[in-house]
């Protein structure tokens, strides 16, 4: 439990968001937006699950993502983000209200949002106590699938 708190400090809850594929997208060119400005925060660059990219941190501002893809709960394929198509998004409401540079997050209207009221370390506990132990991912399933810097270098 200590663990997780250390992981996870603050008193977030999860928030459960209504997102078409081309806000998800809009969210992650803010979020990066404000991780590679010197007056941002490098906590801001995204991270997800069942959601993987390729970026190019040397393109403007909504050129940086390609390839962007989702993999459904239940689901094994990783297929193109649908930017039409709405997507049940979880995040924490930190995050959510659109701090941290995640402003498209934001603007979401509150009728298409949802506060579960669940402590986002203690659903963290609960998730590891019902699966036992926590792997590593496979590469494919990363977030971040290749970053070219600010420069055009790959990483």
């Amino acid at each position: 439990m200590g663990d997780a708190y250390t992981l996870l400090p603050f008193a977030n809850t999860l928030l459960e968001v209504d997102m078409t594929g081309e806000q998800i997208v809009n969210t992650l060119e803010d979020a990066l937006d404000f991780a590679l400005n010197p007056d941002g925060s490098t906590g801001a660059f995204p991270y997800a699950s069942g959601l993987r990219w390729d970026i190019d941190a040397s393109q403007e501002k909504g050129m940086r993502f390609s390839n962007v893809e989702v993999k459904l709960k239940g689901e094994t394929e990783w297929s193109a983000i649908d930017s039409t198509r709405v997507y049940k998004v979880v995040t924490n409401d930190f995050i959510g209200a659109g701090r941290d540079g995640y402003f498209t997050l934001g603007e979401i209207p509150d009728d298409l949002t949802v506060d579960t009221f669940l402590d986002y370390a203690l659903s963290f506990v609960d998730y590891v106590t019902d699966i036992g132990t926590l792997t590593k991912l496979p590469i494919e399933d990363y977030s971040t699938q290749s970053y070219i810097n600010t420069d055009g270098v790959l990483q």
